[in-house]
Order: C-alpha cells, then structure tokens, then sequence
C-alpha cells in the first residue's frame, strides 16, 4: 500500500484522479488515538469503469533528450484517453514558476496507445524544469511528473563504464560528446584477446548523451565464446577504450 492523504480532521474527504479505467483498487485508512495505538481499517476494493469523466488519461511515461544546447525534445505515451483535450507543455527554471511552452492535442479515445513529440527550441538557461498539463474536455485538470534536465554540454570527449560487466546477454556503454562534435558520426571497433576485431558498428548523428548496446555477436550475427574483450570508441581522430567480459 502507498500512502496518499493524510489528516487530523475530525472529517477528511479525498477524491482521486488520474486512475486507470477497468482496473480494481484496493485500499485501507490507518487511524491512531491520542494515546498512539495504531489500527486501521479493513481492506477495502473498488473498481474503475470506463464510463466516469473524472478518467481522462493514463500517462505511461515522460521523458526528454537533448537534441542541441538549446534543443531539448519531450516524448511522452499515454492509454485510456476519454474525453482528453490535449497536453499544454511547460517550463520552469526554479522548479516552481511554470510557463506554457506548447500545446498538442489529443489523439483520440479508448484503450490505445498514444505517442506525442514536443521540441523545445528556446531553452536558454538550465538547469530547465518541465511539465505537462492534462487538460480534459469537462473534468479537472491534472498535471505530470515534473522531469529536469540540468548539465550543460560536456566540455570533453568521454566514455562511461559499461554495464554489466561482466556480462551474458549484453551490455550497455554511454558516451558524451562535446558541442563541437554534435551530428558527426563515430565508429566502435570490438576486439579480441588476439587483437582480431570481431565487431565494428558506425554510429550516426551523435547527440551530447549517447548509448552502445552489444550482445557479444560479430558481424555475421554469430556468438562469441566466453572471453575478454576490448571495445575501441573512435571520433575525429581520438580514441577511448574498455576492457569487456563476456561470460555465456
């Protein structure tokens, strides 16, 4: 169970939003005397229908990416939209004074998927703070997760630790790259313990942030045996490289 109210008074009222339609919840009130003995409640269900226009939506995700310095892209999913407006987007640069940015409409109804794109081409300062507002056609609004970003570009050509590692199925590597290299390409070159490269892959229109996944496969779409590896990161004539372990 989560806690999602609390209160002294004598009586307290709390209506929900933002639930899911067809879905069952469960839920309990922990109570305490003056004295603090605690009880609660027994355990209680109700469940949603797809009929209440308290329903609007059900954000599955938000997140962002840095495009550019001053380029930064939303992308959010949502299901179950009824009777939904559409999205204001905003923005803030202290966490508490927002400003609409955007707007996108909604898709549509019923139990599908939706998939939006909002591209902030103003950002000017960080760390920058965003939002969405979930504007319904005639229930109240609510208001998403609010998501930061707040590092400025890296100032130097760097390449994180894989993880895991060791590893059997794959590992993941992140590298950041400088301003002046945003859009190149880059090339990863996999070796073996005898100096073979058994892997290479180019890697196109890099942004600051950007991720590698290997699955221990060459070229051709073979495994690889159990060994150890060194992965070789080239972009424009520099070079950084990590020890790899591989375990089947």
């Amino acid at each position: 169970f989560s806690q999602i109210d609390s209160s002294f008074a004598y009586y307290h009222e709390r209506h929900l939003t933002s639930l899911i339609p067809f879905t069952a919840y469960f839920y309990k009130i922990v109570c305490w005397d003056t004295t603090g003995v605690r009880g609660f409640t027994k355990i209680n269900e109700f469940q949603t229908s797809g009929d209440s226009s308290v329903f609007s939506v059900n954000l599955i995700s938000f997140s962002l990416i840095r495009l550019e310095y001053d380029k930064i892209r939303l992308i959010w999913k949502t299901e179950f939209e009824r009777e939904m407006y559409g999205f204001e987007i905003q923005r803030s640069e202290d966490n508490t004074h927002f400003k609409k940015i955007g707007f996108i409409k909604a898709s549509g109804s019923g139990k599908a998927i939706h998939l939006y794109q909002f591209t902030d081409s103003k950002v000017k300062q960080y760390p920058a703070f965003y939002r969405l507002k979930l504007i319904s056609d005639n229930g109240p609004d609510d208001y998403s997760e609010i998501i930061k970003i707040s590092s400025v570009f890296p100032q130097k050509f760097t390449l994180g630790v894989n993880y895991p590692n060791p590893f059997t199925d794959k590992t993941k590597l992140t590298f950041f790259v400088p301003k002046k290299f945003l859009k190149q390409n880059a090339k990863v070159v996999i070796f073996n313990v005898n100096g073979q490269a058994v892997f290479e892959k180019k890697l196109t229109n890099l942004n600051s942030e950007n991720e590698f996944v290997w699955n221990g496969d060459d070229n051709n779409y073979r495994r690889l045996p159990s060994g150890i590896y060194f992965l070789l990161l080239k972009l424009n004539g520099k070079k950084l490289s990590r020890k790899i372990v591989l375990v089947r």
